[in-house]
């Protein structure tokens, strides 16, 4: 089973959990997730030397995690820090300024000055120079009365407002990253796997060359020492028949002087003996030589 598999499996969960969040927050998110493909795929995997490369691998990729490109929706929000705090229901609101006082003071005094004119002229009846004052007051004064009380509305505590800019992640370019991520790590695993298994083969081929010269030297000795036997031990034969065969498993030949042409000569040491014959075979694998025999030629010293 390969990483991107078990990922794949999880994608639905992971784009939920990924919706409206930071990035500080999706970072989170991916690093559980790494985990979390890591441990199903060590539970699947058989192999230790590709278990712990999946393992170095993952950490590598959650300690990078903060460096895949989230960014999708920016959201940009204002905060109003208010001044005060006292409780009271003025504390939003600061002295009336001079200004208002005095357009207050005129709209009164246009207001006072319209009725007195009012009267006066109502009570002389004399209307031909106060005419345009009765006209143009009222108006005059409810202008500076409009004018005094917008004066008063926005005499509230300027705020003091900060704009943040919030980045939210885009869950589908968050997964298509970590799924590339992942792909990658897929593919060194593969290699690793690949690795060990030519290692493996390279072992099995090393062990078909044969035993090692110490186990050579070994069963060397005992073959002579069957040899030696073969006339007064019936358990001669069947110690060399058993040595022939696990040598033969190892693609090792064991030959008889005795069956050589002259050209074979060189496998053997040859010793001058009462009888002729091979006093311990030689060894040989593949028309090479691996351990030198030992024969008499039945000559004496």
């Amino acid at each position: 089973m390969s990483l991107q598999s078990i990922y794949e499996q999880d994608k639905e969960r992971l784009v939920s959990s990924l919706s409206g969040k930071t990035r500080v927050e999706a970072v989170r998110v991916m690093e559980a997730e790494l985990d979390r493909v890591l441990y199903e795929f060590n539970d699947s995997e058989d192999n230790e030397r590709v278990r712990e490369t999946a393992n170095a691998l993952i950490q590598t990729a959650k300690a990078g995690a903060g460096m895949i490109d989230t960014d999708g929706v920016t959201r940009i929000y204002g905060r109003t820090d208010y001044p005060g705090g006292d409780g009271s229901a003025d504390g939003g609101r600061k002295g009336l300024p001079v200004i208002f006082w005095v357009l207050l003071a005129l709209g009164l005094a246009g207001a006072v000055s319209f009725a007195a004119v009012f009267f006066y002229t109502q009570r002389e009846a004399e209307r031909t120079t106060a005419w345009y004052i009765t006209a143009i007051a009222p108006f005059a004064a409810m202008a500076l009365l409009f004018i005094a009380g917008l004066l008063a509305r926005k005499q509230e505590i300027k705020k003091d407002e900060k704009l943040h800019a919030e980045v939210l992640v885009d869950p589908m370019k968050v997964y298509n990253h970590l799924l590339a991520v992942i792909l990658v790590i897929d593919k060194q695993l593969e290699e690793a796997r690949s690795l060990d298994t030519l290692r493996e083969r390279q072992q099995e081929r090393n062990s078909e060359n044969g035993p090692d010269p110490a186990e050579l030297t070994l069963l060397s000795q005992l073959l002579e020492d069957a040899y030696a036997r073969r006339g007064s031990d019936d358990q001669a034969e069947e110690a060399i028949s058993q040595i022939r065969f696990y040598l033969h498993r190892k693609q090792v030949d064991t030959i008889d002087w005795s069956e050589q042409e002259e050209s074979g000569r060189h496998w053997f040491d040859m010793i001058p003996a009462y009888e002729a014959g091979t006093l311990r075979p030689a060894l040989v694998r593949d028309g090479k030589l691996l351990k030198k025999g030992l024969a008499s030629e039945g000559r004496r010293m």
